[in-house]
């Protein structure tokens, strides 16, 4: 076999390798309420460590039974378990029922001449008197007006009451004044210069986000190892020139993909501290083997294609 043949046969295993790895054990880790997980690279994608720990937070569902239903057991009735209705005692209209309390009945109104009621007259008042008998609050006390002194009269007229004014700027006489903050490079009483205040800038506080592992941009694997597998297998079936060179080109590009996505999870991990928040709720421990041997896939496969895409290409017959 030639060295051209090797390569590729080489490139498409290990274009079928790194797919096939991507949905294996990836990333350990610890997931708040439910403890150590191992999760694939399509559960990373997936944000399956969220649900995870939603379905570990989430109260247990409630059932029809009787003692998590929460509903009170319906008291057993006597007779073949059929409940009786309940009599509701009823009272003819203006009748009382028995156990009530009554209230005392009005005396029967004096007769008047004849057998019919004379109308009772309802004593009326003056507005502002008090009913005879009733006690009243004591009123509030009356004020005396004390006339103002005569003002001084010229000829008859009142003279104005002078309103003081100030200019702009001035100060009123009596007043009590902040004294005045002292200028850059100014003069002071005692003949002392000010030194100069600089203002220094408040420092920009840049908020810095936690680290996390790469979610939706994962999918490029399995992408790239199925480009890998499908444009080095059907490379030998083209005939046109342009579509061998574009197929050499996106077989490199995407084996440079998986080693990039691949190598992110991996580095992410290492260079991140204790504790972390890398899974997002969660805590990433280790990279697990899949990690590793989809990462050595896509390097075996790049390395592989760039040799076949060099070697000499044997002729057609």
């Amino acid at each position: 076999m030639r060295l051209y043949d090797a390569t590729r046969t080489i490139a498409v295993a290990a274009g079928l390798l790194g797919a096939v790895m991507f949905y294996q054990p990836w990333v350990r880790g610890t997931v708040p309420g439910v403890g150590v997980v191992s999760l694939s690279g399509y559960d990373l994608a997936q944000g399956r460590a969220q649900t995870i720990a939603d379905e570990a937070s989430a109260p247990p569902p409630r059932t029809s039974g009787g003692s998590t239903s929460g509903a009170a057991p319906a008291p057993a009735s006597g007779a073949g378990s059929l409940a009786m209705p309940t009599r509701v005692p009823t009272f003819a209209p203006g009748s009382q029922g028995a156990g009530s309390l009554s209230a005392p009945a009005a005396p029967p109104a004096s007769g008047g001449a004849g057998g019919l009621s004379l109308p009772t007259r309802v004593p009326t008042f003056a507005p502002g008197s008090q009913a005879p008998g009733s006690l009243s609050a004591p009123g509030a006390p009356t004020t005396v007006a004390t006339p103002a002194p005569p003002a001084p009269a010229s000829g008859g007229l009142a003279l104005p009451t002078r309103v003081p004014t100030f200019a702009p700027g001035s100060q009123a006489p009596g007043s009590l004044s902040a004294p005045a903050a002292p200028t850059v490079g100014s003069t002071t009483a005692a003949g002392t210069t000010a030194p100069g205040v600089v203002a220094t800038p408040l420092p920009i506080i840049e908020r810095i986000e936690p680290a996390q592992l790469p979610k939706l941009t994962l999918y490029a694997v399995p992408l790239a190892g199925g480009g890998i597998t499908i444009f080095t297998g059907v490379f030998g079936i083209l005939r046109d020139p342009r579509d061998r060179r574009f197929a050499r080109i996106w077989t490199i590009l995407l084996g440079l993909l998986g080693i990039w996505t691949s190598s992110s999870v991996i580095w992410t991990i290492a260079d991140a501290t204790s504790p972390n928040n890398l899974l997002a709720p969660g805590e990433a421990t280790a990279p697990l083997w899949a990690a590793w041997t989809c990462l050595v896939a896509f390097i075996a496969g790049t390395v592989a294609l760039a040799l076949a895409w060099t070697a000499r290409e044997p002729s057609r017959a």
